[in-house]
């Protein structure tokens, strides 16, 4: 009745086409063109083979969580480094404002400092030292070499003569001498003054010192190298000069510039 070579033919049959399914599902998508590859999914009761395959279309709807994670921290990174710029920029110029108000204190207190112990300028006012100085004069004062000795005779000085008037003028007698005008000359301890190169003209009022002064510690006699033509120690409401009151030095003149140097 049956045909035992058909049957089994077709059984061969069978097994290889079920052998060809089970050993390359791969083989079988590569067959088929593109667009019938979404449709095709495979039916074998085989555990291993159910649900390993997607249609195309959904392929394409899937979203890799891991991409959408990545994408979102890379915002969250971007915000933050755009902050952190912003901080950046922000402190930086704060930074820069208290470097410039620290540079300006700086700046006041040091030239507060310098004028106060160091030197100053000062301009000649008036004709009480020519010919050494003259009207509208320069002047750098300095303080330095009278932490270092006492002021000494012939240097020139600048002392408060007011709480808004300074006086420049030539140290002529020192502490614990005697200063007396004789005949229009400057004695010292009763001997002529021989050396003073600075006062060329004959004086002709001696004021306080037509009588002995005695000068005290920390005390000197001044005069202007104009000496009928300043008002000086001669006279009482001048005196004599603490040192506790000299300002300071006369060492360089800056104008006028055809007698810019050293004062002397």
């Amino acid at each position: 009745m049956y045909d035992e070579n058909k049957i089994k033919d077709s059984l061969e049959f069978v097994d290889q086409i079920k052998m060809y399914y089970n050993f390359d599902p791969e083989h079988i998508r590569d067959r088929f063109p593109d667009d019938e590859k979404s449709d095709i999914s495979l039916n074998d009761h085989s555990d291993d083979h159910q649900g390993n395959y997607l249609k195309k279309d959904d392929d394409k709807k899937v979203e890799d969580p891991i991409s959408v994670e990545d994408e979102d921290s890379t915002v969250c990174e971007s915000v933050a480094e755009e902050d952190s710029e912003n901080s950046e920029k922000t402190s930086g110029i704060a930074g820069d404002i208290l470097y410039i108000f620290a540079c300006m204190i700086i700046s006041i207190i040091v030239a507060f400092a310098f004028t106060r112990l160091v030197a100053h300028h000062t301009v000649v006012d008036g004709n009480s030292m020519t010919n050494t100085l003259d009207d509208g004069d320069c002047l750098i004062i300095e303080k330095i070499s009278y932490y270092m000795h006492p002021p000494e005779r012939y240097d020139i000085i600048v002392f408060p003569f007011s709480s808004d008037t300074n006086y420049i003028k030539r140290i002529i007698g020192l502490p614990g001498e005697t200063v007396q005008i004789k005949e229009g000359y400057v004695y010292i301890n009763d001997k002529k003054l021989t050396d003073d190169i600075y006062g060329r003209e004959t004086i002709n009022n001696p004021g306080l010192a037509e009588s002995p002064v005695k000068i005290g510690e920390d005390e000197y006699f001044v005069m202007g190298d104009n000496r009928n033509s300043s008002y000086d120690s001669r006279k009482s409401d001048v005196g004599l000069v603490k040192k506790e009151d000299i300002d300071g030095k006369a060492v360089f003149r800056l104008w006028p510039f055809d007698g810019f140097g050293t004062v002397e």
